[in-house]
């Protein structure tokens, strides 16, 4: 009796204090500070430490009932919801898990982390429907470039290639689609699907948006380099300094590391200059810039 009571005495004060550092007043709050959130992730690693040395079912009733206690004031933390939901997956009740997903999905519709989590343990436990529906319905309520390319990518895991080709359809649809959306699905149709004639035409499509895009004309001629396409690589590279001749310093240093391993000396001394050529054998006579050039490559 004496070591039980030790033991209950131990557990009560280690609770009194964790929840003496916790407030509970006010309503809940999108962003707390790390330190609050500490405290509270604190209190939840004490109780499921099993201070009370409770039987597995009364242990695992206690600490969802703890969680939904610590819920109530991070009802908008994303992070609280998904520890709970991996405590009831960790203890094989999925359907709990599901459950946790499922709430905090609704109190932050529009959180795209707290969604791909869910839509993961959906097609981990062989629910790949419910999956689809959690990517379509973010999808339609908030289409960033991160929606569409995990919309597609579950496509592909899936094995359904023409709903992964309809899914980069409809972010191709949008008036905001973002360069690297085109970049996925020209390397999903190159390297999951080797179809490199749509690949290409999915890169041109880009170019026809994002030409003055310096990041999205390099990733785009290097792609076209993978396919072994040397006119398409000039194409694109041509394509984005003409659309941004003062802000072409990145696209010119690879067109010009481009021809230097790939071209010729002619093809060289159209991107770089030919001043610049005959300027090499004297730094002294060579601009600052195409110095920073001729240093690049």
């Amino acid at each position: 009796i004496s070591h039980k009571y030790v033991a209950a005495r131990t557990a009560y004060r280690a609770r009194k204090y964790h929840l003496a550092q916790l407030s509970c007043v006010g309503l809940p709050r999108a962003r707390i500070s790390s330190d609050e959130l500490a405290r509270w992730r604190a209190y939840t690693v004490f109780e499921r430490g099993n201070p009370q040395r409770c039987e597995p079912p009364a242990y695992y009733t206690r600490v969802c009932h703890v969680y939904d206690r610590v819920l109530a004031p991070l009802y908008l933390v994303p992070e609280m919801w998904h520890e709970a939901a991996r405590f009831c997956a960790d203890n094989e009740r999925p359907d709990d898990a599901l459950a946790y997903y499922r709430r905090g999905c609704a109190a932050l519709p529009r959180c795209e982390a707290l969604h791909f989590a869910y839509a993961d343990f959906c097609e981990a436990t062989n629910r790949p429907e419910s999956a689809r529906e959690i990517y379509d319905a973010l999808w339609k309520r908030c289409g960033t470039p991160r929606v569409h390319i995990a919309r597609m990518r579950f496509e592909r895991r899936s094995g359904d290639i023409p709903r992964a080709r309809r899914a980069l359809l409809d972010a191709m649809a949008s008036p905001t689609c973002a360069p690297e959306v085109y970049l996925h699905g020209a390397r999903m149709e190159l390297f999951a699907v080797r179809a490199p004639l749509k690949a290409l035409a999915i890169l041109e499509a880009g170019m026809t948006r994002h030409a003055g895009a310096p990041g999205y004309a390099i990733e785009a001629a290097r792609l076209a380099q993978t396919m072994h396409d040397d006119a398409k690589v000039r194409s694109i590279l041509d394509r984005a300094l003409a659309a941004a001749p003062g802000h072409g310093a990145a696209v010119r240093a690879f067109y010009a590391e481009f021809e230097r391993d790939y071209g010729s000396r002619a093809s060289l001394a159209r991107v770089v200059g030919e001043d610049a050529m005959h300027a090499l054998a004297d730094d002294d006579a060579v601009p600052p810039e195409v110095q920073a050039l001729l240093a690049s490559i």
